[in-house]
């Protein structure tokens, strides 16, 4: 089928006719917002742009065609409103001057970093799939698998805000199997919740949208860009100097499957820090068995050190591979376990002490007696005797 013969907003053939029979749509429609780029826009000479099926603070994503594999796609573009613009008469954004101009740079960068990370996992079956990415237009755009179906989100939106506690943890699952693979390449996601996971037609998850990833620190402490869910974000994300790991995507998965099971999304963490008033996922919703409740609470500890170290700690927990203690166990555990090592020491300390001073004792050095200088008169010696101690004199002979 010639591609001009297709829907900009569905994609499917609309027959010759100016309305699509099967959506509505009116050929030679304005986009949806004037900033975004005209229906039928050919992109890198092979990707003919449709409407935009999402938009957000930092880009707009298309359905598209790709000419050349003959596929529906989804193209992301990459358009920060507040450092761009752009007019009805170009596909060029206009990129506002000063300061501005030097931050839109650097996310420009990030953003074809964002395309290189996630180029990496395209054959990983439960991460969005990227085909292509380029530079056009002054902007870079993203090019990837086109995803039938619906975020978490919308599948909690219709399903009464939450899930049966099975249905649950088999979406979490692949997702944990996602961030395993990216998590042993040192990127962590920093942006795990409902809106990035999602769910397609037939059934598969996918984790969606690497536009807040990041490479994992090493010892060198970084500043990292504050970038946050309320609800799902970890304490260490609302500073721009902390140090982030697994942990901290851990924490945001813990969230989403705590907003699966109870329908309640979390109270922000840096909440729970002035006084933790989290319900456990077992009183929020009593179907909820303790080894997940427990496992949930571990997951979103407020120190990192309590929480999983890595995801496939928490997929075990969650399959009942072991059972873990709460945040407030654990803590209590290492508490203890610091006082008996301290106690330990103290006595392992006192113990040496003592030791060192009996030794002391026991060990005098005898002065050393000069036999030079003593005289031959000098010398007494005394020998004991059965009946009576005697003293005999000898004179020392040379």
């Amino acid at each position: 089928m010639d591609v001009k013969q297709r829907c900009m907003n569905c994609m499917q053939d609309m027959r010759g006719f100016e309305v699509c029979l099967h959506c509505g749509w009116i050929e030679g429609s304005a986009p949806r917002e004037l900033s975004h780029l005209v229906p039928r826009t050919l992109l890198a000479e092979r990707y003919m742009i449709g409407n935009s099926i999402g938009f957000g603070g930092f880009g707009i994503t298309y359905r598209a065609w790709d000419t050349k594999l003959d596929v529906q796609v989804a193209v992301k573009e990459f358009f920060p409103s507040g450092l761009v613009s752009r007019s009805a008469e170009t596909e060029d954004v206009i990129i506002y001057s000063g300061d501005r101009r030097t931050q839109y740079e650097a996310a420009l960068g990030r953003f074809l970093a964002e395309a290189r990370n996630m180029a990496k996992f395209s054959n990983q079956p439960h991460i969005v799939n990227v085909i292509d990415y380029f530079e056009a237009n002054r902007t870079a755009y993203i090019v990837m698998e086109f995803l039938d179906g619906q975020t978490l989100k919308s599948t909690l939106a219709t399903s009464g805000d939450k899930l049966p506690v099975d249905v649950a943890i088999s979406l979490i699952l692949p997702v944990c199997d996602a961030l395993n693979v990216i998590h042993k390449e040192g990127i962590i996601h920093r942006d795990i919740s409902p809106d990035n996971i999602f769910i397609t037609s037939d059934k598969r998850v996918k984790l969606i949208d690497f536009g807040a990833a990041r490479l994992a620190q090493g010892e060198k402490e970084e500043t990292l860009s504050v970038i946050l869910k309320p609800g799902y974000a970890p304490p260490e994300q609302y500073r721009s100097k902390s140090r982030q790991g697994p942990y901290t995507d851990i924490y945001a998965l813990g969230a989403t499957l705590y907003r699966m099971v109870t329908g309640v999304v979390p109270e922000e963490s840096v909440d729970r820090l002035v006084k933790d008033e989290l319900v456990r996922p077992s009183e929020a919703n009593v179907v909820v068995p303790e080894p997940i409740s427990r496992a949930i609470l571990r997951a979103m500890a407020l120190n990192s050190s309590v929480r999983f170290q890595d995801v496939a700690a928490f997929r075990k927990a969650l399959t009942g591979k072991f059972l873990v203690a709460t945040p407030e166990d654990e803590l209590a555990r290492r508490r203890k376990r610091r006082l008996l090592v301290s106690v330990a020491a103290a006595v392992l300390l006192t113990a040496g002490v003592t030791a060192l001073v009996l030794l002391q004792t026991v060990f005098k050095p005898v002065e050393r007696i000069d036999s030079e200088a003593i005289q031959p008169d000098q010398l007494t010696i005394w020998l004991p005797d059965n009946e009576a101690d005697q003293q005999f004199a000898y004179l020392y002979a040379a």
